[in-house]
């Protein structure tokens, strides 16, 4: 089959790169495989390593249909803002799917105001969701955000990880420490994460790897002997960071299916999240993972919970490795690959 694949960007973000292992799983299969981006990115480079065509086209995101040349089998277009593409590639035939990977902090976001990701308009979902045949979400809770945005039947289609052979480094120190990775913003729950260190009465450090919202710079960098910012990293030396950790958290108030837990499965460190995650649904309490509601007591008691046990989370960490065994290799994307098509 021909297939296109739309993107809203080409960075080295969650979606985008998730569709770059879409578009190597498609051409494993024997598909022919075009990419089209409003915008370029540093993830162009990869395609171009794989020798998968990008074609570029800066009007995708705009207010006017555009000409796309060749006829697919299969169109699909990758987060709710290339939903504008596909309204303005709506002539397209074949089968028309969205792949979404937002909770109900993208949909606010771009539904009420008209400044996000420079679209210079609110974006109203429940018409854009009527240009294509079929919706696929990352995980139950970006399903039950959407449900809200479309009639649709919804199923779930979730990204998977490059398997890295690993063996963990389990760590023997007396203090708790907690690796967070990702960006540094309230949406990621880092202001549960300052409270809880704040009133945590027993050892812990907290490591933030990413990038950081402005406003959280001056409140955290060398303002908290408990939390340590080492800012952006390499995937590599993120990768490489995990047995650093006793737990990797994502105690996140809107977070469809975080990357960071679908690795740290697959590497064998604990993982605690809150239920506003879509790894949230994964987990066994206590068992294979750790979970909390999104409230800061909660949190802290998660956090107390794992200092006092800290035997525990060697067998934690073990067990997670099954979740990401069951839901994020390679094999099971291509069987779910195989169906939707």
């Amino acid at each position: 089959m021909k297939i296109a694949l739309f993107t809203h960007e080409l960075g080295l973000s969650g979606a985008p790169r998730a569709l770059f292992n879409m578009a190597k799983c498609l051409r494993s299969l024997g598909h022919e495989v075009v990419v089209y981006s409003p915008f370029r990115g540093e993830l162009k480079d990869e395609f171009e390593e794989e020798d998968i065509p990008v074609i570029f086209k800066h009007d995708l995101l705009g207010e006017k249909e555009v000409t796309i040349e060749e006829d697919y089998d299969v169109v699909i277009y990758n987060t709710i803002v290339s939903l504008v593409s596909a309204k303005n590639t709506q002539s397209l035939k074949g089968k028309r799917i969205a792949w979404v990977h937002e909770g109900f902090f993208a949909y606010e976001l771009f539904s009420k105001t008209d400044t996000a990701y420079g679209l210079g308009r609110k974006l109203n979902f429940n018409e854009l969701f009527n240009y294509v045949d079929e919706v696929y979400c990352v995980s139950d809770y970006s399903a039950e955000i959407t449900e809200n945005y479309t009639d649709k039947k919804i199923k779930i289609l979730p990204y998977y990880i490059e398997h890295i052979e690993h063996e963990r480094n389990h760590r023997e120190h007396y203090d708790l420490t907690v690796g967070m990775i990702g960006t540094v913003e309230k949406r990621k729950g880092i202001d549960l994460v300052m409270d809880a260190v704040k009133n945590a009465k027993f050892d812990i450090k907290v490591i933030l790897i990413g990038g950081i919202d402005r406003g959280y710079a001056e409140k955290i960098v060398n303002k908290n002997s408990k939390i340590s910012y080492i800012g952006r990293m390499s995937h590599d030396v993120i990768m490489k960071s995990y047995d650093r950790f006793d737990l990797v958290m994502c105690p996140s108030m809107d977070d469809p299916m975080p990357i960071v837990c679908a690795e740290a499965f697959m590497m064998g460190c604990p993982v605690l999240v809150s239920e506003n995650t879509g790894t949230y649904s994964l987990i066994d309490n206590k068992k294979n993972g750790i979970v909390c509601e999104y409230n800061n007591n909660s949190l802290l008691k998660a956090l107390e919970w794992c200092y006092r046990n800290k035997k525990l989370l060697k067998d934690i960490g073990v067990r997670g490795k099954e979740i990401y065994k069951e839901n994020f290799t390679y094999n099971v994307f291509e069987e779910n690959i195989k169906q939707m098509l």
